[in-house]
């Protein structure tokens, strides 16, 4: 067997171990950031669905709306993360939070959010 030959043989196991970390690595991280992505996409569309209901429910009713659809999916919110206020024409929400998302023990990356939804009044 040639030099060259021997060479080639172990290139070919060290980049498939290579690749196979890579792709635990990558599958690590999407089962722990998709959760997190799909509970925040879902409470952002709470929050347009209570601002769309801001003509006819209060401030305090829609912050309580979206304090129990945060503990519902589990996200680390407090009533005092929330913030919904009016102008003239708009009903604003407004929340800012972060969760803290675990890689093993090894790293932990905190995912923030700055979530704003601004919808018209209307008179009814």
């Amino acid at each position: 067997m040639t030099r060259s030959r021997r060479y080639e043989q172990g290139a070919g196991k060290i980049g498939c171990f290579i690749w196979t970390v890579l792709l635990a690595a990558v599958a690590v991280a999407c089962w722990k950031v998709i959760p997190v992505k799909m509970k925040t996409s879902q409470f952002y569309d709470e929050m347009q669905t209570q601002a769309q209901f801001g003509s006819i429910k209060g401030d305090k009713s829609i912050q309580y709306e979206l304090v129990i659809k945060a503990k519902e999916l589990d996200l680390p919110l407090k009533k005092e993360d929330i913030k919904v206020y009016r102008d003239a024409s708009n009903v604003h929400v407004e929340v800012h939070y972060e969760i803290p998302i675990d890689f093993l023990g090894i790293y932990t990356y905190v995912w923030k959010e700055d979530q704003i939804v601004t919808r018209p009044l209307f008179v009814v």
